[in-house]
């Protein structure tokens, strides 16, 4: 009975009341069916109505978190019901719980950044092999190369590899690649016999160009729903972070780990 009462009323009305005595004793109050499709979809995506008449565990749960929802926020929104769902999800797997488990002291803000930085490198990197599908030979690490180098008229290789910030055999590798795709062409350095130049080929220009449309794209999406404002104090802040490792990579490359540490100033460690 309860089932029937479930798919009417759900189908048929904005709203809806649970008819039960049960349900009526519990949850008197209306609940919105945009956040109940929405949480069946995003979070119960094994819901079946066919469980009420077995188990209200699940249907309660669900109630509950609209409740919290619509008391804590006020809003009406589905989207805003979904990034509330995902921030609870999130705050249950925050790193700090794993360390309270054990009984670790540690600087919860700064193993935070670390985790939020480590996950958007991986984002990142999934989004740009997507974006760049129709360029293969830009997927992975290439086009920062290839556009790094389109800035210069030429770079000695280690120049160019250090201006990505990688490790040696690491950029050598990737120049290799370009190399044999056509983009670059080495060449000979006049002033020091030892070092050996690139620069971009007319082929790695034309890429250069054709690609970069969606390189643009690429970097919307990955900047996501931020306002110009957040954008302005992320991008502020995410180059004073560069210009610190900047520091760490060109000028301590060879230092421990513990003199690294030194390098930051005493009251913040």
């Amino acid at each position: 009975m309860i089932q029937i009462l479930f798919r009417r009323n759900f189908f048929s009305n904005n709203y809806f009341n649970f008819q039960s005595k049960e349900y009526n004793s519990i949850y008197p109050k209306t609940v919105n069916k945009n956040h109940l499709r929405l949480a069946i979809d995003s979070k119960f995506s094994n819901f079946d109505l066919r469980t009420l008449r077995m188990d209200f565990s699940l249907l309660k749960e669900l109630v509950n978190e609209m409740e919290d929802f619509s008391s804590q926020t006020h809003s009406n929104s589905l989207d805003d019901f979904r990034n509330w769902l995902n921030t609870k999800a999130y705050e249950r797997e925050n790193p700090k719980h794993l360390f309270k488990k054990y009984e670790l002291t540690v600087n919860d803000l700064e193993n935070e950044i670390c985790k939020q930085i480590l996950l958007l490198n991986r984002f990142a990197k999934q989004m740009i092999r997507k974006g760049l599908q129709n360029y293969p030979q830009l997927a992975n690490e290439e086009f920062t190369y290839l556009y790094r180098l389109a800035d210069y008229d030429s770079l000695t290789k280690m120049q160019l590899v250090e201006k990505n910030g990688h490790e040696k055999q690491t950029g050598i590798e990737i120049i290799k690649r370009l190399l044999k795709y056509g983009l670059i062409e080495e060449f000979a350095d006049k002033e020091d016999k030892r070092s050996t130049r690139v620069k971009v080929t007319k082929s790695g220009l034309d890429l250069f160009k054709k690609s970069s449309t969606q390189v643009t794209e690429v970097a919307k999406i990955l900047s996501a729903d931020l306002s110009d404002e957040e954008k302005k104090i992320l991008l502020k802040t995410l180059k004073k972070l560069n210009e610190f490792h900047f520091n760490v990579y060109h000028e301590h490359k060879n230092s421990s780990f513990e003199d690294l540490g030194k390098l930051l100033p005493q009251k913040r460690k």
